[in-house]
């Protein structure tokens, strides 16, 4: 199994906070991290939210939390970072023998990024019926293709598959809830075997035992979000492990799994 770190958006759009997450991450037994680049109408939203005040934004965002108290303290956040930036990055964290991978939804940039040797690609769970991007990112010179399942049923799921190559495709069971039996783990068996696929999964529930109960399953991976120990809001805040505790979590995992 496979112990993949998500930066996604916690960045905050800060360069330096995003270099110290990653010597952190370099610094514990994870096999991989990632970042999160979103497709640029998201961005724009981001930017109607603030300077425009166009509520509708706030309609897809799980954790209004970042941004609504970004307005209210205005300071505006673009959670971009320069593509230069990832480049080097990527680089750096081949050097240390880590993977790297980024959750992508904009797909210019997925060609720029695997051109700059990516390791693997995720395609969040808003993106899956969008053909054009994973079919992009399958062709790519990525060696995997992460594929989050969201909300999406099995027929959903198998409908996807006729329609792509499944060389490269790992699916990753998500769901968006703090319960434990809300995340309907016991479909992760059910997942592999109508698929023979490799199954993940990403946490996105802020109850941390639902780590406890993933040595049931063969995962391939496990997902899960870190933060700054800044006390702040982030993208993905209530479920994301703090990183000064990154070492403490990932040696809790290995053990599950020895």
């Amino acid at each position: 199994m496979r112990i993949i770190s998500e930066i996604g958006l916690n960045h905050c759009g800060n360069e330096l906070d995003a270099k110290y997450l990653v010597t952190k991450l370099l610094e514990s037994d994870i096999d991989g991290l990632t970042f999160q680049i979103k497709k640029k109408f998201f961005y724009n939203q981001v930017r109607q939210f603030y300077f425009h005040n166009d509520k509708t934004f706030l309609e897809n965002v799980r954790e209004k939390n970042f941004y609504t108290n970004m307005k209210k303290k205005r300071q505006f956040i673009s959670l971009e970072l320069n593509m230069n930036f990832y480049k080097n990055l990527i680089k750096n964290v081949k050097k240390r023998k880590k993977q790297i991978g980024f959750a992508i939804g904009d797909i210019e940039k997925l060609k720029f990024l695997s051109d700059s040797g990516a390791d693997f690609f995720k395609i969040l769970s808003e993106d899956f019926t969008n053909l054009k991007l994973i079919n992009a990112a399958i062709n790519s010179k990525a060696k995997i293709i992460y594929i989050s399942t969201g909300l999406n049923s099995f027929k959903d799921i198998n409908n996807l598959l006729k329609k792509i190559s499944k060389r490269k495709i790992v699916l990753i069971h998500t769901r968006f809830e703090k319960s434990i039996i809300k995340n309907q783990l016991e479909k992760i068996p059910v997942l592999q075997s109508l698929t023979r696929l490799p199954v993940a999964f990403s946490n996105h529930s802020s109850n941390y035992k639902i780590y406890d109960h993933l040595s049931k399953f063969n995962l391939s991976d496990v997902f899960f979000y870190v933060k700054n120990h800044k006390k702040r809001y982030y993208p993905d805040d209530n479920h994301a492990i703090s990183i000064q505790n990154i070492n403490k979590h990932t040696k809790k995992l290995i053990k599950l799994y020895e």
